[in-house]
């Protein structure tokens, strides 16, 4: 009984979620494009990157609108299931609440590594060239000379301060590396007015160094320091390409290179817990789904309750991930407060009413 079972469940929830899924997508599409269209006028952009930018994106899309018409999905198949009395029937012949909500969780689950996999493979590399295509073909910016200010971080017992810096020109303007040998007491400050960066080092110009225990200072027209940090990471933390655009694999290589460098990685920690959380989020919608079903029989209203649901598990997560970006919660704690406020919630209610 219960395979057969499963496997409708199965079925009808394919049916709706590809209908409502292809109709989420075309409504975003339709709202980006109208909303980008003075954009790409004005860029004087063709058909043809038009087309590719939203070929890029597209992953990125459905990716983002999956939790939500999974909810959906759910609500609308469970409530024509009372409107045709096929709940009350599964009740009859001792189907319990439980047991649909079981098959929903597991059921939720493979899609939530299917969201996983999908947007960290297709939808990262998707992400990644749409927004360098908008940056360079509509914004006309030469991503090339894009340069930082006011950078440190430390290597080591030497930590360092990059007063400009053009990561893909591999050359900056005003460095001070600060050594401290087993963080006693500053042993010497290398101050130089220019540097680059070469595959045998870092190439420093007109140095002055101080050697405060020594009270001397010397000045020379070169030196060459070694530092394993790659001063191209530092575009994920500063560029207008968002960190999102790194999947959980690389995301993670960067936090750990940028964190022994000593730079704050917050944000990039959030980052990374959001993609998992997001991802998991698919099987709170299931829980939500039921639990609403137990709750309500109209099926117009459950549509109303799910997209008032939906806007705030998004409004909780946006909420959420923003403060742990900026430091205000922990990046894990930011991340995964909704997803276990709402799963917990729901939860509770399927069990109420199980028992």
């Amino acid at each position: 009984m219960n395979k057969i079972l499963h496997r409708y469940l199965f079925r009808e929830n394919l049916y709706y979620l590809g209908m409502l899924l292809a109709s989420g997508l075309s409504i975003y599409l339709l709202i980006d494009f109208l909303d980008r269209v003075d954009d790409f006028i004005s860029a004087e952009v063709g058909l043809g990157v038009v087309l590719k930018y939203y070929l890029y994106k597209t992953p990125l899309i459905i990716s983002q609108i999956l939790p939500a018409v999974f909810l959906l999905s759910v609500v609308l198949q469970l409530g024509m299931m009372i409107r045709n009395r096929e709940l009350l029937s599964l009740k009859s012949n001792s189907i319990t609440t439980r047991t649909i909500a079981v098959f929903f969780v597991f059921y939720a689950f493979l899609w939530a590594g299917g969201q996983l996999f999908f947007s960290q493979y297709f939808g990262t590399t998707g992400m990644e060239k749409s927004e360098l295509l908008w940056e360079e073909e509509v914004r006309d910016k030469d991503l090339s000379e894009r340069t930082l200010h006011d950078l440190w971080f430390r290597e080591g017992d030497r930590f360092v301060h990059l007063e400009r810096v053009t990561p893909a020109r591999e050359r900056g303007r005003g460095i001070e590396i600060y050594e401290v040998p087993g963080s006693r007491s500053l042993s010497m400050i290398i101050r130089a007015r220019s540097f680059s960066v070469t595959d045998s080092g870092w190439r420093l110009e007109q140095v002055r160094i101080v050697e405060p225990g020594r009270f001397s200072t010397r000045a020379q027209e070169t030196k060459s320091v070694q530092f394993e940090t790659d001063i191209h990471d530092f575009l994920r933390v500063n560029s207008d390409i968002p960190p999102q655009s790194l999947s959980l694999f690389r995301l993670g290589n960067l936090i750990q290179k940028l964190s022994r460098s000593g730079s704050n990685v917050e944000r990039l920690r959030t980052v990374w817990h959001s993609k998992l959380s997001y991802a998991a989020s698919l099987v709170v919608m299931a829980l939500i789904g039921v639990a609403l079903v137990t709750l309500v029989g109209n099926i117009y209203f459950l549509v109303v309750l799910s997209l008032v649901l939906v806007f705030v598990y998004y409004a909780g997560f946006v909420l959420g991930t923003g403060l742990g970006e900026n430091g205000v919660l922990p990046p894990m704690i930011a991340a995964w407060a909704p997803d276990v406020f709402l799963a917990a919630a729901a939860a509770a209610v399927v069990g109420l009413k199980a028992d």
